[in-house]
C-alpha cells in the first residue's frame, strides 16, 4: 500500500499558517499604505513577510518529512506564500522609480 497524502490535521494546520502569514503582510501594506508611500523600507516588508512566512513553511515540511508526516502540504503552502511574494512586489517597485 502506498502513502497517504490525506492528512486533514496537517491540512487545516497549514492553512492556518498561511491565514496568519496573509493577515501579517496585510497589516504591513495597510501599515505602508498609511504611513508612507514614498518609503521603500516600510514597501519591502510586505513580501519580506511572505518570504519570511515561505521559508517557515518549509522549515515545518522538513520537520514533518523528518518525523514522517505528510510534508507536500507545507511544501504547498510555501509555494502559495512565494507565489504572493511576486505579487506583492508590486509595492517596492511602486516605490523604486522615485527612491532613485
Amino acid at each position: 500500500m502506498g502513502k497517504s497524502w490525506h492528512d486533514p490535521p496537517t491540512y487545516r494546520a497549514a492553512v492556518r499558517y498561511v491565514a496568519v502569514v496573509i493577515g501579517v503582510a496585510i497589516i504591513a501594506a495597510a501599515c505602508y499604505l498609511a504611513i508612507d508611500r514614498a518609503n521603500l523600507v516600510l514597501a519591502s516588508t510586505v513580501p519580506g513577510v511572505c518570504l519570511l512566512g515561505a521559508i517557515g513553511a518549509l522549515y515545518t515540511g522538513y520537520r514533518t518529512y523528518r518525523n514522517g508526516g505528510t510534508w507536500v502540504i507545507w511544501q504547498g503552502a510555501a509555494w502559495v506564500l512565494l507565489a504572493l511574494m511576486l505579487v506583492t512586489f508590486a509595492f517596492p517597485a511602486m516605490v523604486w522609480p522615485s527612491a532613485v
